[in-house]
């Protein structure tokens, strides 16, 4: 694992920046989290259901959340299952947990937009 700014940052900042590009892609960040809920092995199929990526680019991702310790793999079949990493469980937790917090904002700032563009664009009674 090489660190272009090694003497810059402490190797703790180091090491979660490049944790954090494991998750920095949507569809990453979605298969983990359904990994994390199978809570156990679970089938590439049900890990990539309604992801619309091309299945090269599913491999790739997969292939990433693998190399960098988040996910474990293993053939059954002519399938491949995927679990979360014993040494990344907490990992993972944290990130589904920010996810989580993250789309409550989300949920919440959408919300208030949308009542504050409502507000605006409805016809202001005028005071006689």
């Amino acid at each position: 694992m090489a660190f272009s700014h090694g003497f810059l940052f402490p190797q703790s900042t180091q090491v979660i920046a490049h944790l954090c590009t494991a998750v920095s892609h949507p569809a990453r960040l979605t298969m983990l989290s359904k990994i994390i809920d199978a809570n156990d092995w679970v089938q590439r199929s049900t890990v990539v259901d309604k992801i619309p990526l091309t299945d090269v680019s599913i491999s790739q991702h997969l292939r990433k959340l693998r190399v960098m310790g988040f996910v474990e793999s293993r053939n059954v079949g002519n399938t491949t299952e995927y679990r979360i990493a014993p040494a990344a469980q907490a990992c993972g937790q944290l990130f589904k947990d920010i996810l989580k917090a993250a789309s409550k904002q989300i949920d919440h700032l959408t919300r208030t937009t949308l009542l504050r563009q409502l507000q605006l664009s409805s016809p202001k009674e005028t005071e006689e």
